[in-house]
């Protein structure tokens, strides 16, 4: 089974009270809560991502694969509100069948429209990103590879007959062409936000350590910063 790369993350040390400090001046923003279904645990105890969605390879996070509606439903307002993800309970994934863990944590920087313009970013600010994030050629990759040689504006930037073929390489096989747009084969196809989170109010654990006691295996809660803490120990 295909796994991202943790390895560049640090958070392992970093515990509730000193993430809680680290991020006190952030307590009234909008945070999003939701469980990731695309977790395991190892036997030596690591949390394993063998999905797309986030993405958390090179140290940056980016979302752009899953929870389409969540990331519908805020559309134009991502900016500055915080995401957190959380394990699953399941033992049939190494869990231990009663409680969630912190996964990851980011800020939102940036919001894009559709995944050429991602990807254009992502290959001029972060080359060496682009290369996990890279979904046309990586099977747990999220951001979709533009093709060249073919002009791609603001009527076709949401066809995924714009961007390389991702079906024999992503892990969402046909289904892809739903990542680039939530109605792609629409005459209108509707953009999702793709999400790209601030690389120094980023955090990722590979190994359980904070807790969430708030509604197990929550799908989706929108709490402040503050009240998610609260909900933390």
């Amino acid at each position: 089974m295909a796994t991202q790369n943790l390895s560049t993350w640090k958070s392992n040390a970093l515990n509730l009270n000193s993430l809680r400090k680290q991020l006190s001046a952030f307590l009234d923003d909008t945070a999003y809560i939701y469980t990731l279904t695309s977790l395991t645990r190892d036997a030596s105890g690591i949390i394993q991502q063998n999905g797309s969605a986030p993405n958390v390879e090179d140290g940056i996070v980016t979302l752009c694969t899953c929870k389409h509606y969540m990331r519908q439903g805020n559309k134009g307002k991502w900016k500055g509100v915080w995401i957190i993800g959380l394990t699953p309970i399941v033992k049939n994934k190494g869990f231990d069948g009663e409680k969630n863990y912190i996964f990851y944590i980011t800020r939102v920087e940036k919001e894009f429209t559709n995944h050429k313009e991602f990807y254009d970013y992502l290959h001029l600010n972060h080359p060496k990103a682009i290369i996990p994030k890279n979904g046309s050629r990586n099977e747990l990759g999220d951001i979709f590879e533009p093709k060249t040689g073919i002009v791609i504006d603001g009527v076709t930037e949401l066809n995924p007959i714009s961007y390389i073929d991702a079906s024999k390489i992503h892990n969402h096989g046909t289904a892809w062409i739903h990542d680039v747009s939530l109605n792609p084969l629409s005459a209108s196809p509707v953009s999702t936000p793709l999400l790209l989170g601030e690389i120094k109010k980023s955090f990722v654990w590979e190994k359980p350590t904070i807790v969430w006691k708030g509604t197990k295996s929550v799908r989706r809660k929108k709490l402040t910063l503050g009240g998610a803490f609260a909900l933390m120990i």
